[in-house]
């Protein structure tokens, strides 16, 4: 096997979701592993930030125009530049890994989306102006032509986050067993845990940073969501929500979104954050009724904190490890006001048997195992 590596991907920084999941596992290999690892991408990090403690080489191949737009022409263009100028781009003899359908030159594939059980969802979920739905439906069209031609005629091997995306592609596109692995995310239990500080002085760090959490009353539970307002089940939370409940909301809506906050009482809105393991401990509740998540390793980070969780079974990845786990339910559109409005303030102790409670799962599915399974598929 060779000990050189190429990874694809559009833009490589570690707060994209994508990227971290694959960094993570990057950063469990060696020089032993591997003696150079190359990323293929427009833009990137430093090699400090992507992989700290990797001691062996780390290069960079750039694709020129980074700012192409619109996404579907710059995504266009990556494929089509990646695809004439893989000699100059990739180290030779060496296994490529592409992140999803960025490009066409792998040997085997990040899955970590699959767009055509995407776009259905998306036109049912949300109601664009005349010109983005043209728009979204040539880009959607266009994805789900990239996943067609990638699986079904180029057919690389193929790693997912999930059993029932493994499952959807190998009947869909007629892969055999050994030609489709399923390597599960884990959490950073070095970023996501429970923290020491008591709550009242979370609350005032996090105030500090944040002024319009100055509301919040830490005397009542509050909920938490986090992510794209739309795909994530937002609105699901927003409907369901009693006046009096308290919700922090971090994350942003699409363009031209019918998502209005400032139309319920006691919701607050942080559109972005770096700390999100404090807002994890801050709150009780993390709230998650998303139709369709591949994986969800947001869901596992809050897992990690100690939080309640509330979340959607069917085709989300994260839940596939969080059956029968203490402290985790499984909403439905029936369901979920209910759970939500059941919830109390998380005492220490009780965020603490949670953590216990979910320890094997963390164990089981740590990064170093997704990096055994990733090492195997590399390796044959």
């Amino acid at each position: 096997m060779s000990k050189k590596l190429n990874v694809v991907v559009h833009d490589l920084y570690l707060e994209i979701g994508h990227c971290r999941a694959m960094l993570e596992v990057l950063r469990q290999f060696t020089k032993e592993d591997f003696t150079h690892i190359n990323f293929i991408c427009f833009q990137h990090d430093t090699k400090e930030k992507l992989l700290p403690n990797f001691d062996g080489e780390v290069s960079f191949s750039k694709v020129p125009f980074p700012n192409i737009k619109p996404f579907i022409l710059k995504s266009l263009f990556f494929q089509i530049y990646t695809y004439v100028f893989k000699r100059r781009l990739c180290l030779p003899q060496a296994k490529t890994i592409t992140i999803g359908v960025c490009a066409f030159i792998g040997d085997i594939v990040n899955v970590q989306f699959v767009h055509h059980l995407w776009t259905k969802l998306y036109f049912e979920m949300n109601r664009p102006s005349l010109f983005k739905r043209f728009y979204k439906k040539i880009l959607l069209n266009y994805l789900e032509f990239s996943e067609y031609v990638y699986y079904k005629i180029k057919k690389p091997k193929l790693v997912c986050l999930s059993q029932f995306i493994a499952d959807e592609l190998k009947e869909k596109y007629h892969y055999a067993l050994n030609e489709i692995d399923v390597a599960y995310s884990s959490a950073s239990l070095e970023d996501f845990h429970q923290v020491d500080t008591a709550r009242e002085e979370l609350f005032m760090e996090l105030c500090s940073k944040y002024g319009q959490l100055a509301s919040i009353n830490i005397n009542e539970p509050i909920l938490l969501f986090v992510g794209a307002f739309e795909r994530k089940g937002l609105q699901s939370v927003l409907d369901n929500k009693k006046d009096h409940q308290q919700l922090i909301v971090i994350g942003k809506p699409e363009v031209g979104s019918h998502i209005d906050l400032k139309k319920y009482q006691n919701v607050i809105h942080v559109d972005f954050t770096k700390e999100i393991n404090l807002f994890f401990n801050l709150c009780d509740c993390f709230v998650f009724p998303t139709s369709y998540e591949p994986y969800g390793l947001v869901v596992i980070e809050a897992a990690a904190s100690g939080m309640n969780i509330i979340v959607t079974k069917e085709k989300v990845g994260a839940s596939e490890l969080l059956s029968n786990v203490k402290g985790v339910s499984f909403s439905s559109d029936k369901t979920i006001g209910n759970l939500m409005a059941n919830q109390t303030v998380l005492e220490t102790q009780e965020r603490k048997n949670n953590i216990n409670e979910r320890l094997p799962v963390f164990e089981e599915y740590s990064w170093q195992e997704a990096a055994k399974k990733w090492f195997d598929a590399i390796s044959t």
